[in-house]
């Protein structure tokens, strides 16, 4: 995982102070525009809580508040505050507000259909946002249908509203995709809403944490489920779809946890918790290229991005157990923007491509004093292939 800023954070520039990419002379358009939601700042005159033996979805609340009322504000997507986990709010609070918007600037993906899993907070919620500002009809995956189903916030239920009162299209498939039959009716649901998906990402995780010898074999073969078995079902189930239009693009949220230790013999004792969830991380990466040698002929890209450094969602913060996260978390933001390159951009620029958000968005020079995995530390041997 990444380690803590110790400098002025990162700076992620807009599309037009960045101008061009690589010197192709293609002008970026303006990525989005800021705001707050109404449900953040009813929650901002709300009053703050101690995060101390608080119930997860409380928890979540009072990290939320943690840094006071704000007066809602329009702003350019350059972080221009000085603290970290301040932008990170900022930029949570925007994207659940911008999500759908038809702004006349954008329209990267008019006229596509695509399918976020894992959309019901966090990353996948931000992503189909996103997509949904970019004029996509998005067809949002997850199990938590609505709030209080999980003792987490957020839920499909919220992702599609925020996204509807935005002027976006949307709809919520609840499903449980560690089961095969469910993954088949999640992509024909999707087809029956919008018809065929032009965007797979694959975003939805799972986890077990504990070393191996004490995983009961139910939870290693469900992690293993929704990881990566469920990336292969919903592939396959659009894959003839975007054969049959001669394109399409597939992008899997993978993790630095791909990458393991390294031969012995080992200085320190390894707690080995981390051992099924890199496993099917690393999986998923082998199986981007694979897939993306297979059906590169066909107009399809299949791509893989990873964090650089962890990102501040509600399931990273309850698994870190909180408290010693602090300014660590990175914004959502980050993965956000590298998902829709990697699902807009030109096929033969990321086809096969396994690389960290950080990276990717410095290689477009859109982002100042990247660090982390794939950038200030190595990344997997899939991304330097």
């Amino acid at each position: 995982m990444g380690s803590e800023s110790s400098s002025a954070p990162s700076t992620i520039r807009s599309a037009n102070a960045a101008g061009t990419i690589h010197g192709r002379g293609r002008k970026l358009r303006r990525w989005m525009v800021l705001t707050r939601t109404v449900s953040e700042r009813r929650r901002a005159r709300r009053t703050t809580l101690s995060p101390g033996s608080l119930r997860p979805r409380r928890l979540m609340r009072a990290l939320a508040l943690s840094a006071g009322p704000r007066r809602p504000a329009r702003t350019s997507l350059r972080l221009r505050r000085a603290g970290r986990s301040r932008a990170v709010d900022k930029i949570a609070a925007a994207r659940r507000r911008c999500g759908g918007r038809r702004n006349r600037l954008m329209g990267k993906l008019e006229g596509r259909v695509a399918l976020v899993t894992g959309a019901s907070r966090g990353i996948g919620e931000s992503i189909a946002a996103r997509f949904a500002a970019e004029s996509a009809r998005v067809v949002c995956v997850a199990r938590t249908l609505s709030e209080g189903d999980h003792q987490l916030e957020g839920s499909l239920e919220r992702t599609v509203a925020t996204i509807r009162e935005a002027g976006g299209e949307a709809e919520a498939v609840a499903a449980n995709i560690s089961e095969v039959d469910e993954c088949r009716r999640v992509v024909a649901e999707a087809e029956q809403a919008f018809g065929p998906v032009d965007v797979l990402v694959n975003n939805a995780a799972a986890n077990y944490f504990a070393p191996v010898a004490e995983i009961p074999e139910r939870r290693w073969l469900r992690v293993f489920a929704v990881n990566v078995h469920a990336p292969f079902l919903l592939a396959q189930g659009v894959l003839p779809g975007m054969i049959e239009r001669g394109r399409g693009a597939i992008v899997n949220i993978g993790s630095g946890g791909a990458i393991g230790p390294g031969r012995g013999p080992y200085p320190t004792v390894a707690e080995g918790r981390a051992v099924l969830y890199g496993s099917t991380k690393a999986a998923l990466e082998r199986f981007t290229q694979g897939l993306a040698e297979e059906v590169e002929r066909h107009g399809i890209a299949v791509s893989c991005v990873s964090p650089s450094e962890p990102v501040r969602t509600p399931g990273a913060l309850f698994h870190l157990e909180v408290s010693g996260m602090g300014d660590k978390g990175a914004p959502v933001d980050y993965m956000v923007e590298s998902a829709l390159l990697l699902a807009t951009e030109p096929l033969e620029e990321v086809s096969g491509l396994v690389t960290y958000d950080q990276r990717l968005l410095t290689q477009y020079g859109l982002l100042d004093d990247a660090k982390g995995t794939g950038v200030t530390s190595p990344g997997s041997g899939y991304s330097d292939s």
